[in-house]
């Protein structure tokens, strides 16, 4: 692992917050952690992302103005807007230092990483400026030969059985009891779930199967606190895919609580991992996707490693 430290406290940090995180309480918890930065001296500047892709948005034009010290305040969304606005920027990446304060529902990036649960805490850790140079994820989804999409990503990159859930979750939902959508929809699609034969293609190696689910991860959480990829390490260089086959749903309501132990690797039957730098999907019809909460274009995924790419807060050791 490759640790960077700095003082804090020479530069100012940009920081963007996501006002509607954690069902908008995020705003109120950040003012004692706002005054917590100024009573430890720090200097910075706040952005609000009020909006879908707003922080984009933002990350990118602070980098373009020359910006390279930056806080994220928010959950998996959040984080992954701002990861992408430093990459279209343009910059160097490798020179930019990101800081998260996680505050959303799953903060899945964050417990591979042994975050603690207060904002408090997490500026605590924060001022002792331990940072990894993280390695970061780039989809790019092709239809027809041709590129539709591009999306970078830090934590994990999910298919099939976590895809469908997302996409239950955002174009099914109530108008009322809205917190428990996410919950409802993954018995839901529990039941209505179909595999779809898919050709996954690791550097080169190619394996096919009717997967439940499967991940291309760089961390090892995601859908809230699963740890589907319980061998994945964020700055190695390499992505863990790791397949669950197609399974009966009384032997998945069994074991689920092994993918969130991350014990199903030997608990469920069949469960295969690879490791690599580049991954192609391909599937007719086209397979969901989703990474850190975003659906993504149906089409052809290729994965692609961008190692050691963005210096990350952390408080591994």
């Amino acid at each position: 692992m490759a640790l960077k430290s700095i003082n804090v406290k020479d530069f100012r940090w940009q920081i963007i917050i996501n006002p509607n995180a954690c069902d908008k309480k995020c705003m109120n918890n950040w003012a004692e952690a706002e005054a917590q930065l100024a009573a430890d001296g720090i200097q910075y500047d706040c952005h609000q992302a009020n909006g879908s892709h707003k922080g984009v948005e933002i990350a990118q034009m602070l980098c373009k103005q020359g910006h390279r010290h930056l806080m994220v305040v928010g959950g998996d969304g959040s984080i992954n807007e701002v990861v992408n606005g430093i990459f279209l920027s343009g910059v160097n990446t490798r020179e930019v230092f990101l800081a998260v304060i996680p505050h959303g529902r799953g903060n899945d990036w964050a417990r591979t990483h042994h975050f603690p649960q207060t904002m408090s805490e997490c500026i605590n850790g924060f001022l002792t400026g331990s940072f990894t140079q993280h390695d970061i994820g780039l989809t790019s989804v092709y239809q027809d030969e041709k590129m539709v999409e591009q999306r970078y990503f830090i934590n994990i990159n999910s298919y099939c059985f976590a895809a469908e859930v997302i996409y239950q979750t955002v174009y099914n939902k109530p108008k009322l009891d809205v917190g428990n959508v996410y919950f409802r929809s993954v018995f839901k699609v529990l039941f209505s779930h179909k595999s779809t034969p898919v050709k996954i293609i690791v550097d080169g190696e190619s394996y096919e199967s009717e997967p439940f689910m499967f991940v291309v991860a760089n961390c090892q959480y995601n859908g809230g606190g699963m740890r589907q990829a319980p061998e994945a390490r964020y700055d190695d260089g390499l992505f863990d895919v790791v397949v669950v086959p197609k399974i009966r749903i009384l032997t998945i309501l069994l074991k689920i609580r092994y993918i969130f132990s991350g014990k199903h690797i030997e608990k469920i039957n069949g469960v295969k991992q690879f490791r690599g730098q580049k991954v192609t999907v391909e599937s007719q019809p086209a397979v969901l996707a989703e990474m850190e909460g975003e659906l993504l274009k149906l089409g052809r995924y290729e994965v692609e490693m961008q190692p050691s790419a963005l210096n990350l807060l952390t408080f591994n050791k």
